[in-house]
């Protein structure tokens, strides 16, 4: 059921994408995933639209944004309403889904959790502008909120030459005022599991109802994944100080500080 029939309503397009750069991906994941593509009403190839790309935030997935929501508009009404009123141009949305067994994903090439810079930039967007006759140079823009903000953010500053423009909405940033306090509480989360990374997935992977501190806890675990991965720990997953005194370690944490964006 639609919110509203004031606009004419887009097309949002369910593909199946086999990617090359997510095989044999370190935590295992699937390399065909589902993609949802928007175009506004009455699309056609021939308008040669700008091409927008939508990353989640942490613990979404682009199939996520595309969902039925009861109250408020998903993103492809949202768009229909912004089309339709004028408020913004034409444009073809894609949707990728770039969910992680951690929780969700950073977009960046971690050897923890997989090539998923390369996996958007090297295969989503050419695969979507060759089926939908957008984008191109010049006409192609990344945008999210939370982790997707970093996301868009981290695209930006690598990319500039692929990205025409990014959008970066409450992005992970500054890490010390960000991070460093979930650090320390989620020490306080694994103490309930014998300090073992593993004991806490296992038992949060089975949970009906985590709580907040557990979510915030996972989160935590899984940007040791991406930022600071350890091939020999359970999922990658590497704390940056000691988790019996909560005494950063300077190598570790210093990894963590190579991909702040307020840094960089």
């Amino acid at each position: 059921m639609r919110r509203t029939r004031e606009f004419s309503q887009g097309t949002v397009h369910r593909l199946i994408h086999d990617s090359a750069v997510l095989k044999n991906n370190p935590l295992g994941d699937p390399a065909t995933r589902e993609l949802h593509v928007y175009t506004p009403a009455g699309w056609t190839a021939h308008e040669k639209l700008p091409l927008l790309v939508d990353l989640p935030g942490f613990g979404g997935s682009g199939m996520g944004h595309t969902n039925w929501r009861p109250i408020g508009e998903n993103v492809p009404e949202r768009l229909d309403r912004l089309i339709g009123s004028g408020a913004m141009g034409r444009a073809v949305v894609a949707f990728p889904d770039c969910f992680t067994r951690v929780g969700g994903n950073q977009y960046i090439n971690s050897a923890g959790t997989g090539r998923y810079e390369d996996y958007l930039i090297g295969e989503i967007v050419p695969f979507v502008e060759k089926q939908f006759g957008c984008g191109g140079t010049g006409r192609r823009a990344c945008f999210g909120k939370s982790s997707g903000g970093y996301g868009a953010i981290w695209h930006g500053m690598h990319h500039a030459d692929f990205w025409a423009a990014v959008s970066c909405n409450s992005g992970d940033m500054g890490f010390d005022a960000l991070h460093l306090p979930d650090f320390y509480k989620s020490l306080v989360v694994l103490s309930k599991h014998g300090m073992s990374v593993q004991k806490f997935w296992e038992y949060f992977e089975a949970s009906p109802k985590p709580t907040v501190e557990e979510r915030h806890c996972r989160m935590l675990l899984a940007m040791g994944a991406h930022f600071d991965p350890d091939p020999g720990s359970f999922l990658f997953i590497r704390l940056p100080g000691d988790p019996h005194t909560a005494e950063l370690i300077p190598e570790r944490w210093n990894n963590w500080l190579k991909y702040d964006p307020a840094r960089l």
